[in-house]
């Protein structure tokens, strides 16, 4: 399952480029010229209490090439914490009981 309305960040030396992922978690860049890319995602565009498996994706774009890639976003576990104690009492029978 995708994450959606996550802004991903795609540049290079010359050019960065935004996208916004869709529904489905789905983002497409077109029409990039060949060289060295940078693809992330800033991480305030995550999900509360999530972070991405790598945080940077390099790959050298060759004309015409096609280039897929997965960003695995995984959720932090966090423990339960208890903030305070106390007791419940439950008394039955009795004609003082309300």
């Amino acid at each position: 399952m995708g994450i959606a309305n996550v802004l991903v960040k795609l540049s290079c030396s010359e050019e960065t480029r935004l996208q916004i992922s869709d529904p489905d978690g789905f983002f497409q860049f077109d029409r990039l010229p060949p060289g060295h890319w940078t693809l992330g995602v800033p991480a305030d565009q995550l999900p509360r209490y999530h972070y991405l498996e790598k945080d940077v994706f390099e790959f050298d774009l060759q004309p015409a090439e096609h280039v897929e890639q997965l960003i695995k976003v995984f959720e932090e576990h966090r423990p339960i914490q208890f903030i305070g104690e106390g007791e419940l009492q439950l008394k039955l029978g009795g004609e003082d009981t309300p």
